[in-house]
Parts: structure tokens; C-alpha cells; sequence
């Protein structure tokens, strides 16, 4: 059995040598179980080490002093089973940094969606709450009154996350996990609101709604000048996404419409409105939480 395998790993990876005795060795194979395989001392694997960081089922090779072990089933087994060893064809580079999935349901409740706006009141609160600028009126000398009004919890996280990463080349992570856990909180608020889902949004679990934001090495991936002019850049993101919002709005009226009368939300409807969400969170991420400097892709998917 460890003859086979080896051979089937050296058909994989190609031809140059490579120790396995003098540690551990991983190869990368996209969409696959993880398999692990202890080696003895003297064996020795080829290997083409161009492979290791672009190709490749998770394999992980450990060498021990006894003979080779197999967890979960064969290598050479699954990698003849097609539904096991998948060769994606979309590279790892292609995922945005910034994601976000809602499970579809199928059956909704009727009496909850009519009253849906009256439900939402009480986490609508909490939510401003969190994230609204506190606002004071300044009265002058003639007797007139000026409301001036803080940016809020959005507006001083930018400015801040700005600074750093414009004087410090820093994205400090507890600012980073700050507004991953907002953004997902306000999530479940606007999926339950877009009658998206039927259960109320919790303030901890992730429940129905994934969004998901990667943090990011702010000394490798981020331009310290580009944040000035993010905001700028984005402009035919907002302008788009404002007809797409008129369009997401119409989107759950006929869906509020079609849950009273048949009880589910027609599935073009929903993957339309969870793909004006997911436009929205990436040019977020993009000039809003600066969390990456890839521009934004046109599309709803």
C-alpha cells in the first residue's frame, strides 16, 4: 500500500527529489479531504516544489519510525474518485476578500411577514443604537439653533483605519473584528428585513446569514496612499448600486406580495436582492473598512 501511494503522488507531482525524512511536507490540491500519511525516515518522495504552492486534497506527509498509515482511506483510492479529488478551476485569488451567502427558505410564515416592519422595531433600535453619531444643537448669538451631528461608529472607524494605515501601514485587529461582528450583526437586521429569512436576528449566532471578511496583512496588501482615493474610485459602484437598491426595494414588495398569497419568496427575486447585499458589502469592504486594494467586480454573484 505505501509503494502505491508513493507512486501515485510521484505521477501528481512530477519528477525532482525531496526528502520526506527531514520534516513535513504539504501538498495542496483544491476542493478534497484531508489525508495524512506517516513515512519512515528513509523514504523519499519526488517532488516538484512549483506544485506546492499553486496545485494541488490536502496531503500531509509526517515521517515516523514505523510503516506508513493511512486516516480516512487510501490516497491512491481517492484519487481515482472523481468526487473526491476535484481539480478546481477557479483560482484561489478569484474569492473576494469580502463575502456574504443567505440560505434560501422555502416556506415563509405569512402572519410574521405582513407584520414584519412592526417586528423589526425593537433590534432595528439596538442596531442604531450602535452604529448612528450622536447628534447636539448649537445655538448662536441671533437666537438660531445649529444641529451638528457626529459620523457615528462607520464614519470614525474609516477615518481611524485611514490614519493607520496611511501613517503606520497597521490594520489593528480588534478594530478588524469590531466590524466584521457590526456588519454581520446588521446583516441578519437587513436579510430579516427583505423578508429573507423568517428568524429573528440574534445578536450573537450567525443563523441563516453568512458574511464573511478577510483581514488583511495591511504591510503586504495595502497601499498606504490608496485609501485617499478609495472613496473616489468607487463612484460607479455607488451609482449603480443606487439603481440596483430602487430595483432590490420593488424586489421585496412583489416578494411580500407573493409570500402572503403562496407562502415562499420566487427564488430569482431572492437571489437578486441577496446579490445587491453582496455588490453593496464588497465596495464596503473596498472604501468603507479598506480591508483590500482589489477593486470591486460588477456583479451580483
Amino acid at each position: 500500500m505505501q509503494t502505491a501511494a508513493l507512486t501515485a503522488a510521484h505521477d501528481l507531482v512530477g519528477e525532482s527529489g525531496h526528502d520526506l525524512s527531514r520534516g513535513t511536507t504539504r501538498f495542496l490540491f483544491p476542493d478534497s479531504d484531508i489525508f495524512r500519511i506517516s513515512i519512515s525516515h528513509t523514504d523519499k518522495l519526488p517532488l516538484d516544489s512549483s506544485l506546492i504552492s499553486h496545485q494541488c486534497p490536502l496531503v500531509e506527509c509526517r515521517p515516523e519510525e514505523r510503516e506508513s498509515t493511512f486516516e480516512a482511506e487510501s490516497l491512491t483510492e481517492s484519487i481515482k474518485r472523481d468526487s473526491i479529488v476535484r481539480m478546481s478551476t477557479e483560482p484561489a485569488s478569484a474569492v473576494y476578500p469580502a463575502r456574504l451567502q443567505v440560505d434560501y427558505q422555502e416556506e415563509h410564515n405569512r402572519v410574521t411577514t405582513f407584520f414584519r416592519l412592526i417586528l423589526v422595531i425593537p433590534i432595528g433600535i439596538i442596531l442604531t443604537i450602535l452604529t448612528s453619531g450622536a447628534g447636539r444643537s448649537v445655538h448662536t448669538q441671533s437666537g438660531g439653533a445649529v444641529r451638528t451631528t457626529s459620523g457615528g461608529v462607520a464614519a470614525g472607524l474609516f477615518v481611524a483605519t485611514l490614519l493607520m494605515i496611511l501613517f503606520r501601514q497597521r490594520y489593528p485587529r480588534w478594530w478588524f473584528d469590531f466590524a466584521l461582528e457590526i456588519h454581520r450583526f446588521g446583516a441578519r437586521v437587513g436579510a430579516y428585513v427583505a423578508l429573507l429569512t423568517d428568524t429573528y436576528p440574534s445578536t450573537v449566532e450567525e443563523q441563516s446569514v453568512h458574511l464573511e471578511l478577510d483581514y488583511p496583512d495591511a504591510e503586504r496588501e495595502l497601499n498606504r496612499w490608496l485609501p485617499l482615493v478609495k472613496w473616489l474610485l468607487a463612484i460607479p459602484h455607488y451609482l449603480i448600486l443606487i439603481v440596483l437598491s430602487v430595483g432590490a426595494f420593488f424586489a421585496v414588495v412583489i416578494a411580500w406580495f407573493a409570500i402572503l398569497f403562496t407562502g415562499r419568496y420566487p427564488r430569482p427575486l431572492f437571489d437578486f436582492v441577496v446579490g445587491v447585499g453582496r455588490w453593496g458589502l464588497r465596495v464596503e469592504a473596498y472604501a468603507i473598512l479598506l480591508i483590500t486594494d482589489r477593486y470591486p467586480p460588477f456583479s451580483l454573484t
